[in-house]
């Protein structure tokens, strides 16, 4: 890979930088926040990469692609691939799991074609393989030195049928059958048998191939006679001996009972194929149903003060009298709090007590059923989605996978059990795996190299089928990036955007070794990164600044880790360990808020107390059960007792002590604040609704009726007519990127 050189570049608040990119290298690209990092890594080198890339198709491929716009700059010759490994495109499908990302899902899938049995689902045996060598030697070891039968069943449709299928059989030499009958059984001559008798229990006689005896040296003998069975049986023979019958299958079957089992194919292990996805949940693992705490969200409240939620307004008065009436019927007293009301009065207002059609009333329950069936109108489809949660498949248990994959097992497991173990004990069990065939191995192998990588960086705590959208920004990243380490690319550009986010600092020198090893292979990774621990790696260091904003988007340092030091920077001051601020004193807790038997994910039962009024930190290593804590326990519980919309339920728990004195919970996570093109700060931070406020007060704007939605670009009241409130123009190209002008009005 030659130097690669940038010249010119001015995205966002570069100030026309000049950049030269060597291969082999580890550049890091650090400086005050809103100094320019992200527009020089991802928005300029990245972004023109891709660009050029889409460029290279042909005119009828790009039409079905984005056209990115050019980057404003000069030159970038010549332009290297590009991988980004970024936090801006966060994964929101449910299918999407750790191993989906790392690559591991298609692979442990082809390592399961090739070695995987399945298991009878009535003996719970391994499947086998018969071929006639194997189903003769088996029939030695269970009629030693009897005499035996080999035979097949006759298949004959009527009077008609067998008489054609007598004669095709006596001109091939086929002079026996073997019918039903007391002690097992009798030999028949075909040509004297009356058809009557056969015809008779058809469904049981069988064309005799050979007769034997079971001994070693008649070995051959009969493998041969059960080879002739399968093939003019269809696969199906049976053996007769003295200790009893025994039916022989070809193929894969169970090997005491025979039953056939289907083998592995393409597409049967992987819950995002139709075949292997379990028919009921779609290969999601879960379904859409009622939630019973969305209807019942304050269970302090009795029925008679409305504690069913969708029935607490007036266009629902039917619905409460019929209600009443139901509790009169079976004495389920209406002033009770719901929380206080047996299991059995529960029940019975949730299910209730018959049909509409017979005069009697079907309950919370029925009447959603009801109101599914008027899906057609949009208000029923919005106050059912108001109560809806997802929950387990039940046909699957959570597991994504149908039937016919979870029979089969490689190591004991079947593919959901290997899904759902820890990163590093899959890596412990399939290095201790001994695949059967060379495919199986090299799938095997390659499994390995994956969940290892994933080991290295510090996600050994994941399980492989841990949802992608419930992972953090940083782990969510550096997932992504043992997928790029994965392909084994070389001479390519790699950039990362922040990869320690959300890693402790014990996880960092593992993640710094496998950046180095992406350099030695002949690549040029760019890395926008302030910790220290990640600048120490790095060949070069790249400082951008002085400030933020206007003041920044200049290179401030350009060259190795003590020349940065010495220049004496924000990123000098940092590395030298820059003082603290003055610590305040402390403020008094004014309250404590107790979270009792957290016991979402990894977390065992946890208690803990936390001040209110206060600044509270939770800290630990990777993957202790942070997140679990606060974001699927503490912000979902409370947001459930507020009633917060959209919020999914937490995680396992005992109950949330002092939560009374919350009056409003917000969740500030690493997730964009949006897509709109018309939102910015001034708009996610409310402040120009005060400007907006002032402005429809000016006495000018009271005499005109103007009100303050007058003043906004984001409704219609006040935005632009010709660009709708974007500020400017979109004109569309058929094989080139859209071009934007500013608006004119």
């Amino acid at each position: 890979m030659r130097r690669s050189s940038l010249r010119g570049a001015r995205t966002h608040n570069l100030a026309g930088i000049d950049l030269d990119l060597d291969a082999g290298q580890v550049i890091v690209i650090t400086g005050v926040s809103g100094s320019g990092k992200s527009s020089l890594a991802v928005d300029t080198l990245y972004a023109e990469g891709q660009r050029r890339f889409v460029e290279s198709f042909s005119p009828y491929a790009r039409q079905f692609l984005e056209r990115l716009e050019r980057p404003p700059m000069d030159s970038l010759e010549p332009v290297p691939a590009g991988i980004a490994v970024d936090r801006r495109a966060p994964v929101k499908s449910s299918r999407s799991t750790v191993a989906t990302m790392a690559d591991v899902e298609p692979y442990l899938a082809a390592l399961f074609v090739r070695e995987a049995r399945p298991l009878c689902p009535e003996h719970g045996c391994e499947a086998i393989h018969a071929d006639p060598a194997q189903a003769g030697a088996a029939a030695l070891v269970a009629h030693g030195g009897e005499r035996v039968v080999v035979g097949y069943p006759l298949v004959a449709a009527g009077l008609e049928g067998y008489l054609e299928v007598r004669e095709s059989l006596l001109r091939e030499g086929y002079r026996r059958l073997w019918l039903p009958g007391e002690d097992g059984g009798k030999l028949a001559d075909l040509d004297r048998t009356p058809p009557s008798e056969v015809l008779g229990a058809v469904a049981d006689v069988d064309v005799v191939v050979d007769r034997l005896r079971a001994t070693p040296n008649d070995e051959r003998r009969l493998a041969a006679a059960i080879e002739t069975a399968w093939r003019r049986g269809g696969g199906l023979a049976r053996l007769r001996g003295e200790r009893g019958t025994r039916l022989l299958r070809e193929g894969l079957c169970c090997p005491v009972c025979a039953r056939a089992l289907g083998g592995p194919g393409p597409g049967l292990f992987s819950y995002e194929s139709p075949l292997g996805a379990c028919p009921r949940c779609r290969g999601f693992g879960r379904v859409i149903g009622l939630d019973p705490e969305k209807v019942v969200p304050d269970p302090r409240r009795s029925l008679r003060d409305r504690a069913i939620r969708p029935w607490s307004t007036p266009s629902t008065s039917w619905e409460r009298t019929e209600l009443a009436r139901l509790c009169a019927r079976h004495r389920i007293p209406l002033d009770v709090p719901w929380s206080e009301l047996s299991a059995e009065q529960r029940r019975r207002v949730w299910e209730g007590d018959g049909s509409w059609d017979s005069g009697r009333f079907p309950g919370v329950a029925g009447w959603f059923r009801w109101l599914e069936s008027r899906t057609y109108k949009l208000h029923v489809r919005v106050l059912l989605a108001r109560y809806r949660a997802y929950e387990p498949c039940d046909a699957c248990g959570g597991r994504r996978l149908g039937p016919a994959a979870l029979a089969f097992r490689v190591g004991g497991l079947d593919v959901a059990a290997w899904h759902a173990l820890p990163v590093h004990e899959a890596r412990a069990r399939l290095v201790a795996l001994s695949p059967r065939t060379v495919q199986g191995r090299l799938a095997r192998d390659e499994v390995v190299a994956r969940v290892t990588m994933l080991e290295r960086v510090g996600l050994g705590y994941l399980t492989l089928d841990r949802q992608a959208r419930t992972l953090s920004g940083g782990e969510a990243q550096r997932v992504t990036l043992t997928a790029a380490l994965g392909t084994s690319l070389h001479h390519a550009l790699f950039v990362l955007d922040e990869p320690t986010v959300g890693l402790h600092p014990t996880d960092v020198p593992p993640l710094g070794e496998v950046i180095r090893e992406l350099a030695a292979r002949g690549n040029t990774v760019l890395v926008v990164e302030h910790d220290p621990r990640l600048i120490g790696v790095a060949d070069r260091v790249v400082e951008l600044g002085p400030g933020a904003g206007a003041a920044g988007g200049r290179i401030v340092v350009d060259g190795p880790l003590d020349q940065a030091v010495r220049a004496g920077g924000a990123t000098a001051r940092a590395l030298a360990g820059a003082p603290l601020a003055p610590r305040r004193p402390r403020r008094a807790p004014r309250g404590v808020l107790t979270v009792r038997g957290a016991a979402a994910n990894n977390l065992r039962g946890v208690d803990v107390e936390l001040p209110l009024g206060t600044l509270v930190a939770v800290a630990g290593p990777s993957g202790s059960g942070k997140s679990s804590l606060v974001v699927d326990v503490l912000y979902r519980g409370l947001a459930r007792r507020l009633a917060v919309a959209d919020v999914e339920p937490p995680g396992p728990h005992v109950g949330i002590e002092g939560a009374d004195a919350i009056e409003r919970v917000t969740l500030v996570d690493q997730a964009p604040l949006g897509r709109t093109s018309r939102g910015n700060a001034a708009t996610y931070t409310k402040a120009w609704d005060a400007v907006r406020r002032r402005f429809a007060a000016e006495p000018v704007a009271v005499n005109r009726g103007l009100s303050a939605a007058s003043f906004s670009f984001n409704v219609a009241a006040g935005r632009c007519p010709a660009c709708a409130g974007e500020g400017f123009e979109t004109v569309e190209m058929q094989f080139l990127a859209d071009v934007r002008l500013v608006c004119p009005l």
